[in-house]
């Protein structure tokens, strides 16, 4: 066999070195979808790993995706005590004027309807009045509430979200990326769960007078989906067709994103919009993912050493089993652990003691603490004498390299 010239080798290796950085990750790929929608976000409800994104960066026009937040202040103004679910509210002559076409439950100005039948209007029936109306309640303006929707923003992390109103009616300047969308979701998933209890009503009869029923905005999926259970949809001019659907798929959650859903008529948009998301959840995660076991609780995952312990070495891990969604075609998946230097003894089991972080295609599927699986008891004097002198020369070398 020939050998292999050294510019031969070089070239195989910055080839390879291409192809391996050009080559894009399994959420960036092209869209694999048959419908199109301009930002799309599929997203691992317990981890936060992206399985598909396209456009997710992108601040653009949410329509009543802009309800999430609505929804998210509404339950935390619950949690606090600030109103109540059987509290009456007064409808204002501002909360029922919205242009032509806007979905509403036609409450009367001056009427008082429950704060519950009203969080249902909104999640349900995707009214704007309601949604005025509870954020009039909260805040004492639609304005100030915007602010605290704002605030709440920030606080979650929402890089590329801007409110301006509380129902999501087209305003310049108005804006989530599907990213956001799926953040949000996710949190108000998990810090509100009692909101898919409203979410996956198919319809809601209202109490007043006519006693309309109104139809949930997406209750074909609702009907069609025993697993599917939420969130919110959307539509105005500037945003199309748009959603934000939560659903479990063998046994784990999943939150897709789509905005601006392809389609000549509004017919044909709700048809792709209720087809494309049929598709991800049941072709896309289904076939191309799977469900793995990476970490058995209270398993030793390593050995460390602390400083001021009495032995030497001590068993580490994690708490609890440790499942992570990948793409099916990986196969290996090695743990990223750190300890923390700074720990030392006396520590107790199940002290945290450092992270283990998992990495598919460049990003980060979850990074969770580590524990200590057993008591840690601390050395003799003689011991934490010696750790003390490692410790003073450590600190003379850093001071020593400062100064030159």
């Amino acid at each position: 066999m020939k050998k292999i010239s050294s510019k031969c080798l070089i070239a195989l290796i910055i080839i390879s070195i291409f192809i391996f950085i050009t080559t894009p990750s399994f959420a960036q790929q092209a869209d694999p979808f048959e419908i199109e929608a301009s930002n799309i976000v599929v997203m691992d409800y317990e981890t936060g790993f992206i399985l598909y994104e396209k456009n997710a960066t992108e601040a653009v026009a949410p329509a009543s995706l802009t309800k999430l937040m609505t929804m998210y202040v509404i339950f935390d103004a619950l949690e606090n005590g600030e109103i109540y679910l059987d509290d009456k509210v007064a409808i204002s002559q501002k909360a029922t004027e919205l242009v032509p076409g806007a979905s509403r439950v036609w409450a009367v100005p001056g009427s008082e309807v429950s704060v519950e039948e009203l969080l249902i209007a909104v999640s349900v029936i995707s009214a704007n009045d309601a949604g005025i109306a509870l954020a009039e309640k909260i805040s004492g303006s639609e304005e100030a509430f915007v602010e605290r929707m704002n605030e709440t923003a920030k606080e979650l992390e929402l890089k590329q979200t801007n409110f301006l109103n509380s129902h999501g009616l087209d305003q310049d300047n108005h804006l989530m990326s599907a990213r956001d969308v799926a953040k949000l979701s996710q949190r108000l998933i998990s810090d509100f769960p009692q909101a898919i209890e409203y979410s996956s009503m198919t319809s809601y009869t209202m109490s007043y007078p006519p006693h309309t029923t109104f139809p949930s905005t997406f209750r074909d999926l609702l009907v069609r989906h025993e697993n599917l259970d939420g969130l919110k949809t959307g539509y105005t001019g500037n945003a199309g067709r748009c959603i934000s659907v939560t659903s479990t798929v063998n046994g784990r959650r999943y939150i897709v994103v789509l905005m601006d859903v392809e389609g000549n008529t509004n017919r044909e948009t709700i048809s792709n919009r209720d087809t494309l998301v049929e598709e991800i959840l049941n072709d896309f995660i289904a076939k191309k993912f799977q469900i793995r076991n990476v970490l058995d609780a209270n398993e030793a995952i390593e050995s460390a050493s602390f400083r001021s312990a009495k032995r030497g070495v001590y068993q580490v891990g994690v708490l609890e089993d440790l499942n992570l969604v990948v793409p099916r075609e990986h196969n290996f998946l090695k743990p990223q652990i750190k300890i923390d230097k700074n720990v030392s003894a006396p520590l107790e089991k199940g002290d945290v003691v450092g992270t283990v972080e998992y990495v598919v295609d460049g990003q980060t599927v979850i990074k969770d603490p580590i524990y200590v699986l057993e008591d840690v008891p601390r050395a003799n004097f003689l011991v934490r004498g010696f750790w003390g002198i490692i410790d003073g020369i450590g600190n003379g070398v850093k001071w020593v390299t400062n100064i030159f």
